[in-house]
């Protein structure tokens, strides 16, 4: 505000493609998983659930697209 007094007009605001994409992420979370009514996020639950049938030995990242 105080920059767009000394130049004498409006500046245009946008928000960065960062911030803009955690809320994207975060209304789709919440379509599919409801909303976190605390500490407990369903994803994280089931995460943790699964994670004793990961082969710690032999781990390997997940795939990535070769276009992206």
């Amino acid at each position: 505000m105080l920059l767009e007094r000394k130049i004498g007009r409006e500046l245009l605001h946008l928000g960065c493609r960062h911030h803009i994409m955690e809320l994207i992420l975060a209304a789709a979370f919440k379509t599919v998983l409801g909303t976190s009514s605390g500490p407990d996020v369903l994803l994280f639950n089931c995460f943790r659930a699964q994670w004793v049938y990961t082969d710690h030995n032999n781990f390997q990242p997940a795939p990535t697209d070769e276009y992206a």
